[in-house]
């Protein structure tokens, strides 16, 4: 998987995903609550994934989204290291 971003697909996840694909970014997108993908299955996507994609999940200057269970999943799954 050329890049992967896991997680609930809020309306500014929606937007900003489109606009990588629309300039041909081949992004794939799990989610347990839609597709079932969690434990074994988002482990075994990550180790294929040459990027983890992280999205903040809202809209917002005021707040800094930083999810350490999200960074706790990739590190121990093996995946990639996160970019900034």
């Amino acid at each position: 998987i050329p890049i992967l971003f896991y997680g609930t697909l809020t309306s500014r996840r929606k937007r900003t995903l489109q606009m990588l694909r629309s300039n041909d970014l081949p992004i794939f997108h799990a989610n347990a609550q839609t597709d079932g993908t969690f434990a074994p299955a988002l482990d075994a996507l990550i180790l294929s994934a040459a990027i983890v994609l992280d999205l903040k999940a809202f809209d917002s200057t005021k707040t800094r989204e930083w999810k350490m269970p999200r960074l706790a999943k990739l590190l121990a799954a093996g995946g990639p290291p996160p970019g900034g």
